[in-house]
């Protein structure tokens, strides 16, 4: 009779606990992107240190920033994956490709300059300033990290490796 009453009081409280494992669960990131996406913006807000007026005000300018830089981004992997699968390397196409990379890259500048002039009405120079280095900082950061995971795979696959043969490259 105990474990009957213990089973009712249990299993209820279980499955009240469902919803809430799977709100845990979808709110965290399952794409690469999306997580490093999350750990970019957990280093921004610690480089930043804002307030809370401040982060209320600039939390919604750096998702529009983001959003822009993002489309630019996409638009820009979509052209080369295009150029990619051309055959065509004749100097006028290579010129063209060239064109393309430093319109690009303006743009990006645009959206830089115009969201530094917006960050600036929610935040002082300095943290802009911040705000910037830390997206650098960020950057760098992952970049090493992806090329030291790279070079350990690559020295694993060495070690893993069968030595030569008979015949082999011995000296």
């Amino acid at each position: 009779m105990k474990q009957l009453l213990f089973a009712c009081l249990l299993l209820p409280a279980l499955f009240g606990m469902i919803p809430i494992a799977r709100a845990q669960e979808s709110s965290k990131p399952k794409d690469p992107k999306e997580k490093i996406k999350s750990l970019e913006i957990l280093f921004i807000a610690k480089q930043l240190d804002l307030s809370q007026a401040e982060a209320k005000n600039f939390w919604p300018v750096y998702d529009q920033y983001t959003k822009e830089v993002d489309n630019l981004i996409a638009e820009n992997k979509l052209a080369q994956e295009e150029a990619a699968k051309s055959n065509d390397n004749s100097d006028p196409m290579q010129n063209q490709r060239l064109e393309k990379q430093f319109e690009f890259e303006r743009r990006m500048v645009e959206i830089k300059v115009k969201y530094k002039n917006e960050f600036m009405k929610v935040l002082p120079a300095r943290k802009v300033n911040t705000f910037y280095k830390a997206e650098r900082d960020f950057k760098d950061l992952i970049y090493r990290q992806l090329r030291q995971r790279r070079e350990q795979r690559a020295m694993q696959m060495l070690r893993q490796s069968p030595p030569p043969g008979p015949g082999g490259n011995r000296r």
